[in-house]
């Protein structure tokens, strides 16, 4: 399962059950990727597809919402 957690912009921020640590979020748009660490720090980890200027939208908006994004990472993960 795949749980949209946010939309922002025309980004969709998924969040999978089961998925791995450190926690993270998967941020799509059209045939466009990235990976997202939310935790330590808000961090690029993956691009598969997205110019710069995208992925500098999609960290601030990460940025803006990472208590958010922890929060629904903690409640979609929290009986594993």
């Amino acid at each position: 399962m795949s749980p949209t957690v946010l939309r922002d912009k025309g980004y969709r921020f998924v969040i999978y059950t089961h998925d791995h640590e450190p926690a993270h979020v998967h941020v799509m748009k059209a045939e466009n990727e990235a990976v997202v660490d939310i935790r330590p720090d808000v961090s690029l980890r993956n691009n598969y597809g997205f110019k710069s200027r995208e992925i500098k939208d999609i960290l601030q908006i990460t940025e803006d919402n990472v208590e958010y994004l922890r929060d629904e990472w903690d409640r979609i993960h929290a009986d594993e």
